[in-house]
């Protein structure tokens, strides 16, 4: 069984910490330190809690102005980098404390980000500035997208995802991206993969909300680089999967000629933890090559006796003129976090270039 991410907060790990800080603070207080991140609530808490606790414990025992202790918390990051220490998630509690204690110090804080997030991104502990102070802080992000720094570049763009996962939204950017913009513009074409995947999340959180100006940014780029139509084509999953009627146009994907035969589940029923298996034959009968994306959707049946709608994708490859593609595929049904399954029917549809086929059904049985 994997190592749950809360336990990234370990002994170990903060004992590196402590004596990184008692190089800065020959004073620095270890043992009482330590006691108070493993207070008697440690066990229960979860990887959040844990950072957020670990803030707080760093803020009460530097016991300094905020002017003072944040330069205790970028000597801190700055020695972990000279060390070789990577951008790493557990060192998250750093960017937690700038966002928690500094948001009357915009310039400190904003200075202390740019040094911090090469060890640990501040995505998350930028957000409530934008908030607070947008157009300062979106001219600052607008000045980082051009940094010589790949994680502070990746900062600016990251940072301003209106749909940011595991963050607080940024309402007025879901209802108007416009700011954000300038900032995706100045890293279309990256040279860092990272910065470039970067910028595909923060259209693809676009695309959710404002599917007229996604398509603008995306009409407005086309023909660039291969990296850049690599880029477009990660940020247009989201419509992909929807089968929307703008994105399949822009690549020209439609079902004309396209034929499907052979449709089939292997068996019609399926025990809990088993796998689901299709197969199934597209023929090409145009006379030109025909680009085909295809994937399944998969109908979940809920506790409520309805069906959810979920999209997987298979590939993606050309036909040539009256040829055939044979193609077998399975979906697991073996317990995982993210889903709760419920015996009984459920449906299984392929795609084509964003056009679902007939579906078929099979009852899940539980053990």
């Amino acid at each position: 069984m994997a190592t749950p991410l809360k336990d990234l907060y370990n002994k170990t790990f903060f004992n590196e910490c402590v004596n990184e800080l008692s190089g800065i603070i020959p004073t620095f207080p270890k043992e009482p330190f330590i006691n108070a991140i493993f207070n008697d609530h440690w066990e229960q808490l979860e990887l959040k809690e844990r950072m957020y606790h670990a803030s707080k414990v760093l803020h009460t025992t530097l016991d300094m102005p905020f002017s003072e202790s944040v330069k205790v918390v970028v000597q801190l990051a700055q020695n972990l980098i000279a060390k070789g220490n990577k951008q790493s998630l557990e060192y998250m509690f750093l960017p937690d404390y700038i966002e928690k204690y500094g948001m009357d110090e915009w310039d400190l804080s904003m200075e202390a980000m740019e040094e911090i997030t090469s060890l640990t991104s501040c995505e998350f502990a930028i957000r409530p500035f934008i908030i607070a102070n947008s157009d300062k802080t979106m001219q600052r992000l607008l000045e980082w997208s051009s940094h010589p720094n790949e994680h502070i570049r990746r900062l600016a763009s990251e940072g301003s995802r209106p749909r940011l996962p595991w963050a607080i939204a940024l309402p007025a950017f879901k209802d108007d991206p416009t700011p954000v913009l300038p900032i995706l513009e100045n890293l279309k074409d990256d040279p860092s993969e990272y910065v470039r995947r970067s910028v595909a999340n923060n259209l693809n959180d676009i695309s959710k909300d404002n599917i007229s100006i996604f398509m603008d940014v995306i009409t407005k780029w086309k023909g660039g680089s291969e990296k850049r139509q690599k880029l477009i084509k990660h940020a247009s999953r989201t419509l992909f999967k929807a089968g929307n009627i703008a994105i399949l146009h822009y690549y020209d994907l439609n079902t004309n000629g396209l034929s499907l035969t052979n449709y089939t589940v292997k068996k019609e029923t399926v025990l809990f933890g088993d796998e689901v298996r299709f197969s199934f034959k597209v023929n090409n009968q145009g006379q030109h090559d025909k680009y085909v994306r295809f994937e399944y959707a998969m109908y979940f049946l809920l506790k409520n006796g309805k069906q959810t709608r979920k999209v997987f994708k298979i590939s993606e490859r050309t036909l040539a003129p009256n040829t055939s593609i044979d193609s077998s595929r399975h979906h697991s049904f073996k317990p995982i976090s993210t889903r709760t399954y419920y015996p009984g029917i459920h449906r299984i549809a392929l795609i084509l270039n964003g056009s679902e086929q007939d579906s078929l059904s099979f009852e899940l049985l539980k053990t």
